[in-house]
């Protein structure tokens, strides 16, 4: 099994982390995509 992505509605350190690693973060929410965005976690889609 391999991960392919991460979804989450809160922009914390762990996406940073992950994002960091090379995961593809997703947004679960529209709200969470701007929130994740303005703090530098690159998202996938949208």
């Amino acid at each position: 099994m391999e991960l392919v992505g991460i979804a989450d509605v809160v922009s914390d350190y762990r996406l940073q982390v992950a994002s960091g690693h090379g995961l593809t973060i997703h947004a679960a929410r529209p709200a969470a995509h701007a929130a994740m965005r303005a703090v530098g976690i690159a998202v996938a889609g949208g």
